[in-house]
């Protein structure tokens, strides 16, 4: 009997699937295949994204069985899982963009090419594929807004071909997957500080539904996005599915469709800066762990060890960062606003180069994604596309009357702020302010 492998990469979700879709149209026998590896990745899966990781493929075996397939892990590197096998017919799988990833898949590709195995490959985790989108100059775009206006208009012939890929409506049931080969990554099993009792606590904290998650901002949120984004205090202010799309949980098709049907249109425009960061890595993929631009090349950066734990532990004296990085430690999640200023901060007041933060992001957060991780930072540091320029440094306290006037996020997450029992802060901003100046304009 003809076989047909669905090699999962990042796309936890049946519908939305677009190769795992394709096979169940072939009428062929399936094997849906995951491959754990994590020793070629130069950013080897976080902390906190391995807890998420493993509930994605629970919930994911678990759908899996309603369509009466098995979630085959293996333990090993696909590269010699495809090189071993050889009982398939076909391979389809989505693309991925990680510059580890696509090197990858493009030895897969050579392997299934030699053998002579047929192969399919679609952007299923995208809107886009960056391969496909140049300025009129036919160069990558540096620039967002221009990328954003090239987007909007491909827009509709795009998202009107991915729904017809749509499986009939499915109910997972009360079935519950063999999680075996799950519990034998050990993805719970890492070191300290990320013992079961934070973790527990932490995914706690995420328990919804992403297709109910996205249909219930759009519907009661999206449309105030713009007016309620920048306050962390909201709990519905912003969509909190950043986590369930870095897992391909749900995609960012579904998201696009639920946020138009409201006219959300500058949600849309923050689900296409995820592209942009996507596309950026794609076409410049030293990025990762190289300033995109040299221009802080000759900067002698700090990098004092005794001020990053400060920053890492929520003990800088300074509420608004300290909120921000005790949110991250207690949720594995903060808030864009404050993302923005925790980075300004290390970057700029305590003069840490940029993959510091970077890294420590990386490890602790449930959306760790590394076009987005990249992005974000180098944009604050100001050596990447369309970055903030170097004189541009956040003033915590200025953005605490701004953006947490009454200072709610700041007494959920630094309740001794109120009482006094609160550290000094371990830099003068406006010194620190004056000092970046000087260092950054040269």
């Amino acid at each position: 009997m003809s076989k047909i492998c669905v090699w999962i990469r990042n796309e936890f979700r049946l519908n939305d699937n677009p190769a795992l879709i394709y096979a169940l149209h072939q009428k062929k026998s399936i094997d849906v295949i995951y491959c754990h590896h994590n020793s070629d990745h130069n950013w080897k899966l976080g902390s906190a994204a391995k807890v998420w990781l493993q509930q994605a493929l629970l919930n994911f075996a678990k759908d899996l069985k309603s369509q009466n397939l098995v979630l085959e892990i293996k333990e090993m590197n696909p590269i010699a899982f495809f090189q071993e096998k050889d009982c398939y017919d076909e391979i389809v799988f989505n693309k991925a963009f990680e510059p580890a990833l696509v090197d990858q898949e493009n030895k897969v590709s050579d392997i299934l090419k030699r053998k002579n195995i047929k192969s399919k490959i679609f952007n299923g985790n995208y809107l886009f594929d960056p391969e496909l989108i140049k300025n009129k100059q036919g160069q990558p775009f540096k620039v967002f807004t221009p990328f954003y206006k090239h987007c909007l208009a491909m827009f509709e012939d795009l998202i009107d071909s991915q729904f017809k890929l749509q499986l009939k409506e499915y109910d997972s049931g009360s079935q519950v997957a063999s999680c075996s080969q799950i519990d034998a990554l050990n993805l719970q099993g890492v070191d300290k500080p990320w013992n079961r009792s934070w973790q527990e606590k932490m995914m706690s904290y995420w328990n919804m539904d992403s297709k109910k998650l996205i249909r219930n901002f759009c519907e009661h949120d999206a449309r105030k996005y713009q007016e309620q984004r920048d306050f962390p205090a909201l709990e519905s202010g912003t969509s909190k599915i950043s986590p369930y799309l870095r897992f391909g949980q749900i995609s960012p098709f579904r998201i696009y469709h639920e946020a138009k049907k409201v006219n959300a249109n500058e949600f849309i425009r923050q689900l296409i800066w995820r592209e942009f960061a996507n596309y950026t890595m794609f076409h410049f993929p030293h990025s990762i762990n190289q300033d995109l631009y040299p221009n802080l090349k000759h900067i002698k950066w700090d990098n004092d060890a005794e001020m990053i734990e400060r920053w890492q532990r929520g003990l800088t004296g300074y509420p608004i960062v300290d909120a921000g990085m005790r949110e991250l430690w207690a949720t594995g999640w903060m808030h864009n606003r404050v993302r923005m200023i925790v980075g300004s901060f290390l970057i700029k007041d305590l003069l840490c180069h940029w993959t510091i933060g970077a890294k420590w992001f990386w490890d602790t957060l449930v959306d760790a994604d590394l076009a987005n991780n990249t992005m974000g930072w180098q944009w604050v540091a100001g050596s990447g596309v369309d970055a903030s320029p170097f004189f541009r440094i956040f003033n915590p306290y200025l953005q605490t009357e701004k953006f947490d006037p009454q200072m709610l996020y700041i007494k959920k997450w630094v309740p001794e702020y109120m009482t006094g029992d609160y550290p000094l802060p371990i830099v003068d901003h406006d010194f620190a302010r004056k000092r970046a100046l000087a260092i950054l304009k040269q």
